[in-house]
């Protein structure tokens, strides 16, 4: 299942590539033919599953949903294709961030004028689309254009696959500049897989705009986790930052443990006699006069998975890449009063799972309700590693080996051990023998969850490897 999804999203990769020029793979198109005659005959066949129990039912239904995603992934849909009279510039799409866009653009429109209300910061800071920057930044520039009249109001909705942009103002001139404006900016977004509809009404006019919806970079803090006993070091030279933080952290938290500092030199001195498995440090960019700024110190100390760089240069290109490629988190400083916080009382006395497959996640989940054990998923190694001081060290970690993006559970579960963790399992479906030398894995299993192999009598021992 897991290697039909990757070729599956690999071909998709390909149409959009093609989407350009008009071209579409004949290969997919033959392979998604294909593969929905049986699968046809497989919904067919639901009708005779009422007699199952209904979590069963529902992992079957579930099974079968996901083929028929994926096969009608590999064909362009009416909404997401350019108009045959369309002819699309080469643009390369990139991920791109909406907090620091939405701002620069309802910023510029309130220079001429627009009374104009933003979507909260937090609902911005998760919004990451797939487009080519340059011209999708012009493109809402001009939406927010002399031809909009105000009050206006910008919403933001983020679903599976698309990012949706809603624009609510007073009036929108109705002339014929406006109008091939608007034909402008439908053409782009129809080459990026988006689309742009315009709704007038007697009180208001309504401008709904969608692009392809892209996964946030590894450096994003949704929020943040704590637990009572995690020590928290803020590295800032601005006091009142320090007093935003100790107002959130109160909130949560009777015996805190947290600790200031102005100085990079008394921060490192003390990061280093604290253990790293409770350990949250928030470190300020641009530390005025001292020798280091705060990725330097973080990178210099080691801290790349217990620090999380805190910045009113989050908009900065280059300091984004830097995080991505060193693996440091980053938070816009002016979410410091508003980020989400989630406390938990103590270490989390459960079993890890760390996969990307959505069917495998679903049968853990069955067979840990079945037989009454507390499991924690993660879909992806970073939201693990964000969380990894809220878990004992003796706690059972078990790895997917072929994870998403091309990451190897081998690489990620070296890394967990070196948080000191020491009960950590690989995954897989493939044999023992394919795997060298694994010292910090105390086992490798099949894809079956380790707490027996039945639901209701049926075995769901999928994937074992071979001894």
């Amino acid at each position: 299942m897991k290697s039909l999804r990757t070729w599956a999203e690999k071909v998709s990769g390909f149409i959009f590539q093609k989407r350009a020029s008009g071209a579409l793979s004949a290969q997919a198109a033959k392979i998604a033919h294909d593969i929905r005659s049986p699968l046809s005959a497989l919904f067919l066949l639901q009708e005779d599953l009422q007699e199952l129990p209904e979590e069963k039912r529902l992992l079957i239904q579930q099974a079968l949903t996901r083929i028929q995603d994926i096969t009608n992934s590999l064909l362009p849909s009416p909404e997401s294709v350019p108009s045959a009279n369309i002819v699309c510039a080469p643009e390369s799409p990139s991920t791109q961030w909406l907090l620091p866009i939405c701002e620069r653009v309802l910023a510029a429109a309130r220079s001429r004028g627009l009374d104009v209300v933003s979507p909260a910061q937090t609902t911005l800071n998760a919004g990451f689309v797939w487009v080519p920057q340059k011209p999708f930044v012009a493109a809402l520039h001009s939406l927010f254009g002399g031809h909009l009249h105000g009050p206006a109001t910008m919403r933001l909705e983020t679903n599976r696959d698309q990012v949706v942009i809603e624009i609510q103002a007073a009036s929108v001139e109705d002339n014929s500049a406006t109008r091939a404006l608007f034909a402008s900016v439908t053409e782009k977004l129809e080459c990026w897989g988006g689309k742009l509809e315009l709704h007038r009404e007697p009180a208001y006019t309504r401008i709904w705009l969608s692009v392809p919806r892209a996964e946030p970079p590894k450096w994003f803090v949704p929020r943040l986790m704590l637990s009572e006993k995690t020590h928290v070091l803020c590295l800032d030279d601005d006091p009142s930052v320090h007093a935003i933080w100790d107002s959130r952290l109160q909130k949560g938290s009777s015996n805190k443990q947290v600790h200031h500092f102005g100085e990079g030199k008394d921060f490192a001195a003390k990061s280093l006699t604290l253990p790293r498995t409770d350990l949250l440090c928030l470190v300020d960019y641009e530390l005025e006069g001292q020798e280091h700024n705060g990725l330097e110190l973080i990178l210099e100390l080691g801290l790349e998975k217990n620090a999380i760089l805190v910045t009113g240069c989050y908009d900065k290109p280059s300091l984004q890449a830097d995080c991505s490629r060193w693996g440091v988190r980053l938070l816009p400083k002016p979410l410091v009063a508003s980020l989400p916080i989630e406390w938990a009382e103590e270490h989390q006395q459960e079993t890890v799972l760390i996969e990307d497959d959505p069917l495998v996640r679903n049968m853990w989940r069955l067979v840990a309700k079945s037989e009454n054990q507390s499991l924690k998923i993660f879909e992806e190694p970073g939201e693990f590693f964000r969380e990894a001081h809220l878990f004992s060290l003796s706690n059972p970690i078990y790895v997917d080996v072929e994870l998403a993006n091309g990451e190897r559970g081998e690489e990620v579960s070296r890394r967990i051990a070196d948080l000191g963790f020491t009960n950590i399992y690989l995954t897989t479906g493939h044999p023992k023998w394919r795997f060298g030398p694994l010292p910090w894995i105390r086992e490798i299993i099949g894809k079956a969850p380790p707490w027996g192999a039945k639901i209701d009598g049926a075995s769901v021992a999928i994937g074992q490897p071979g001894s």
